[in-house]
């Protein structure tokens, strides 16, 4: 198995909305898991390519997920690879994963 770090950072201008309003989560391989604003979080995942999607979903407001980013990484067995997912200025700009170590 290997870990996906995933850190969400949102744009200075909405943030603070967006931290009042959603809840951020990250999808691997068909699973989501529900991250956290204020720390990173850890996924265990298996070694190989993996599709990353991040976004928000909006808490009893809108359904579906909003603001969606996706990449592909690769990782090697036994691996930790840190991701941090930022977006735009509006409410809708999507979360783009980015690996950053």
């Amino acid at each position: 198995m290997t870990n996906l770090v995933v850190s969400f950072k949102p744009n200075w201008v909405n943030g603070w909305w967006l931290r009042a309003f959603t809840d951020p989560y990250t999808e691997v391989g068909g699973a989501v898991t529900q991250c956290l604003w204020p720390k990173p979080t850890t996924i265990a995942t298996p070694a190989g390519v993996h599709r990353v999607r991040t976004f928000v979903r909006y808490r009893r407001l809108i359904p579906g997920d909003g603001g969606s980013g996706e990449s592909t990484v690769e990782l090697a067995p036994g691996e930790e690879l840190r991701i941090t997912s930022s977006n735009g200025i509006t409410n809708q700009s999507p979360f783009m994963p980015q690996a950053t170590g």
